[in-house]
């Protein structure tokens, strides 16, 4: 089995080496490949936000000529890509290293070695299903915890072979029907439950800078716009 590891890596120098670290480490038990595309989505450049990604690449150039990296796609102002676009461009090379299992990390997301591993080995025994889910610490405000189950691997050939990515992390099999059409089986939490830092006033790993500016951006992408908002009256992030 040939284990690929998809990361989306932005404005995160001083995290990302802690998430790729365990799923680095485990490349001595399974066959596992890292890819990372990284670049300033199109939409942040559209909302006149500074391009915040020359130290990431600088530092993911490293890990590449390193090994740590297997392959690093990047992008320029000149070809600035949406989420779902940045993410397509993992296609082509998941299918030329004949992975099996495409395991999906964003720059917010930090397992364990114990919990990467926990993670295969649950697919490795439970093959019939063709997407799992990860329960998260998902940590929002000023260090809440709240359980958010999120799709994180699925067996890629399968139904035809995956086709391609059609909007944010979401994406097509060949057959002509969406990921989550054969159902979802959630990976046990006390197995995975790694922290995931997203709706943080100041803790946030990845993002174009600002809380307020990703709330921009989600208002930008989301015909249902942002859940979140911040509160004008204490300056921080509240559900709506």
């Amino acid at each position: 089995m040939k284990i690929g590891i998809q990361l989306l890596a932005y404005n995160c120098e001083k995290t990302i080496e802690k998430i790729i670290k365990p799923w680095k480490e485990l490349t001595s038990k399974y066959d596992i490949k890292i890819w990372v595309g990284s670049g300033q989505f199109k939409e942040y450049h559209e909302l006149g936000y500074e391009n915040k990604n020359h130290k990431t690449l600088e530092l993911l150039q490293q890990l590449k000529n390193n090994g740590i990296v297997n392959e690093l796609f990047t992008t320029d102002n000149d070809n600035l890509l949406r989420d779902h676009e940045m993410r397509n461009k993992c296609i082509p090379w998941m299918k030329e290293n004949d992975i099996d299992l495409m395991i999906q990390v964003d720059a917010d997301e930090f397992y364990s070695t114990r919990e990467a591993n926990n993670l295969i080995q649950f697919i490795i025994d439970n093959p019939e299903h063709t997407i799992y889910n990860t329960i998260f610490k998902n940590v929002v405000r000023d260090g809440e915890i709240e359980d958010w189950s999120r799709f994180s691997a699925g067996w890629i050939k399968k139904h035809g072979g995956i086709k391609e990515y059609y909007f944010d992390m979401h994406w097509w099999f060949n057959d002509d029907f969406d990921y989550r059409k054969q159902g979802v089986n959630e990976i046990p939490k006390e197995l995975v439950n790694p922290y995931h830092y997203t709706w943080t006033n100041d803790m946030n790993t990845t993002g174009p800078g600002s809380i307020s500016a990703k709330i921009e951006y989600q208002n930008k992408i989301y015909p249902e716009g942002c859940g979140w908002e911040i509160d004008s009256n204490t300056n921080k992030i509240k559900k709506k």
